[in-house]
């Protein structure tokens, strides 16, 4: 019986560096997946936000979160120059 069995492999070291080369660009890609997918819903939500801004411009008040806890009621060019200073 031999020392090595089928499954052990011979690596060498340029194939090794290309091996982890490609592991860290795979890794990095599912990061960029799952960066993309974030920002994608956080357009979303900014766009639904946009249009009840939209559908609320005939109100006079709309409300504008304080806290955590309150809303002030503010016009829709208050909220304008509000939203702009952030």
């Amino acid at each position: 019986m031999t020392s090595k069995t089928e499954n052990d492999m011979h690596v060498s070291f340029e194939d090794q560096q290309k091996i982890n080369k490609f592991a860290r660009h795979n890794a990095r890609l599912d990061d960029i997946i799952e960066e993309l997918k974030s920002k994608e819903n956080e357009l979303q939500a900014l766009e639904d936000a946009e249009s009840d801004l939209m559908l609320s411009m005939d109100k006079d008040k709309i409300p504008y979160p304080f806290n955590v806890f309150f809303y002030v009621y503010i016009s829709y060019f208050d909220f304008l120059n509000l939203s702009k200073a952030r």
